[in-house]
């Protein structure tokens, strides 16, 4: 919880802070935390990933729910709720279903102690919502412009069963937010919810789309190495492609256009590895898995492609680099080293 966010933090028991980080000493018969969080915040010259304003607010549960490691007596367990107080005419939606008794419980995700994360909304919003195969999906955007709310959804179920076949992973409840100014211009995932920004095109000129590409990102998240962020970027952008071209959205014309004008500008990248992969080295990623794709196909006779390597990198429990990308293709088009994910094909600094 570091100081310059986190303020004003009282509460029972015995709290010492070190550094960013703070310790609570819960007494014996129970206690209550508070605390005042800054909750927006400029994501760069370009616009802001979190902010509260007079009309509406926007931000993940990570923004303002600190994590933390719980230390507890045996056989004990930990249940959270959330509870929204707004402002009169505010209204919410968060990545989670409220249960029977109209409570928004707080799944645990294996941890001991669960806490709110994915985008949430609150303010004078709109929302329109559908069924799509197994998952409830959600779109909510501000009332003080207009937002495409029913096109999204259009996109989304032409698309979305084609991924659901392939991963077998839903969330059940996927919670889309949108909004315009001062929110940043692109797409951000978090779990079980995603945001855009409600300028960004359903589809681009290059036959891409960000609202696709953020949904490869929530229904097949592929864990990746901290310097090896192309390899998640590269897969969600491929497979957004692939998905639109399957479900019919786009020709496979369009589609072959698509990775041709990303081959052309990831030409002269000399380096792979980094934290943050956009621009060229994230269209010469997609063109290492466009190519990888078909080098698997045609080793395989067509029985396996780019969804069986990512189904593998999904139960990957350490996050993936080059070398264990290698090792987990060779387990799908055989022994031989791949040509696609050679080191001219993949370059990386020495």
């Amino acid at each position: 919880m570091p100081e310059e966010r986190f303020s004003l933090i009282k509460g029972s028991g015995r709290i010492q802070r070190t550094g960013e980080f703070l310790t609570w000493s819960i007494p014996p018969t129970g206690g209550d935390l508070s605390y005042r969080v800054t909750v927006t915040h400029e994501r760069n010259s370009k616009g802001k990933d979190a902010y509260i304003g007079p009309q509406w607010a926007l931000f993940r549960g990570e923004d303002v729910f600190p994590s933390a490691d719980a230390v507890l007596r045996r056989g004990a367990r930990g249940e959270s709720e959330l509870l929204l107080k707004l402002p009169p005419g505010w209204t919410s939606q968060t990545p989670y279903l409220r249960d029977a008794a109209g409570r928004v419980r707080i799944d645990a995700r294996g941890r001991s102690f669960a806490r709110p994360v994915g985008w949430m909304i609150a303010g004078k919003i709109g929302s329109r919502m559908d069924v799509i195969g197994p998952t409830t999906v959600r779109i909510a955007a501000p009332i003080d412009r207009p937002a495409p709310r029913v096109p999204m959804l259009a996109l989304i179920r032409w698309t979305l069963p084609v991924l659901q076949s392939e991963v077998q992973i839903d969330p059940g409840y996927l919670l889309i937010v949108l909004a315009g100014q001062p929110m940043w211009r692109g797409g951000l995932s978090g779990p079980n919810s995603l945001y855009s920004h409600v300028d960004r095109p359903l589809i681009s000129e290059n036959g891409t789309s960000t609202l696709v590409h953020e949904l490869m990102h929530v229904f097949a998240p592929v864990p990746a190495a901290p310097d090896h962020d192309w390899i998640d970027e590269g897969i969600a952008e491929y497979l957004g492609l692939v998905v639109m071209k399957r479900s019919g959205t786009i020709s496979p014309e369009r589609f072959e256009h698509a990775l041709d004008l990303f081959r052309k500008r990831g030409a002269e990248v000399k380096n792979m590895l980094t934290r943050n992969a956009g621009g060229v080295v994230k269209a010469r990623a997609v063109v290492i898995f466009g190519d990888l794709d078909k080098e698997i196909q045609r080793r395989s006779s067509g029985q396996r492609d780019i969804f069986d390597l990512v189904r593998l990198l999904m139960k990957e429990s350490t996050p993936a680099d080059l070398s264990r990308l290698r090792e987990l293709a060779r387990q799908i088009a055989g022994p031989e080293p791949l040509s696609a994910l050679g080191s001219t094909r993949v370059p990386v600094a020495r």
